[in-house]
């Protein structure tokens, strides 16, 4: 299995390190082989995230997993028994105080505010990576697609308000 915990943005958008919501920060690899048990292949069409691997990895080797784990497994998908797994979605948060959600078509995101606990009124971006893969048109209070904007803002501030890392005490 070979993953990174990040990606790098080298420039882009005038930024070197990570810490945005930037595809070039938030997209990692994730690559599996394991000959005996996966078909090899390219799957494009789902999202994971860091907490999947151990659930991943238990699952393909046929263990339980926890019902405390976070992650989902996607040894379904490398396996071939399904095509997508549970709402294909994924939630980000950066140490620049920015925390998104990415779709298959979207990346919506909020700045967090006094010491990352509470969540700005409006976002500070929103792009349709459709039409906007370089994410060069920021939609963000702009009223253009508000229907997937406010759902995109609930989700995100609903995960928000369940996530324990955001509930720490001060």
């Amino acid at each position: 299995l070979f993953v990174s915990d990040h990606g790098d943005n080298l420039g882009s958008h005038n930024l070197f390190n990570k810490d945005h919501l930037i595809e070039e920060s938030i997209r990692i690899p994730f690559i599996a082989r394991w000959p005996e048990r996966l078909p090899r292949q390219v799957i494009s069409s789902q999202f994971g995230q860091l907490l999947d691997v151990s659930p991943t990895l238990l699952g393909l080797c046929g263990l339980e997993i926890p019902e405390s784990m976070q992650g989902r497994s996607l040894a379904p998908l490398m396996t071939n028994e399904t095509e997508t797994i549970g709402e294909n979605r994924i939630f980000i948060e950066t140490g620049a105080h920015e925390i998104g959600i990415r779709t298959p078509t979207h990346l919506y995101g909020i700045q967090t505010i006094k010491g990352g606990r509470e969540l700005a009124s409006e976002p500070f971006q929103f792009f349709d990576l459709r039409v906007d893969p370089y994410q060069l048109q920021n939609l963000a209070g702009t009223g253009i697609q508000a229907d997937t904007a406010a759902e995109l803002d609930s989700a995100l501030r609903q995960w928000n308000a369940e996530t324990p890392w955001l509930n720490l005490p001060e």
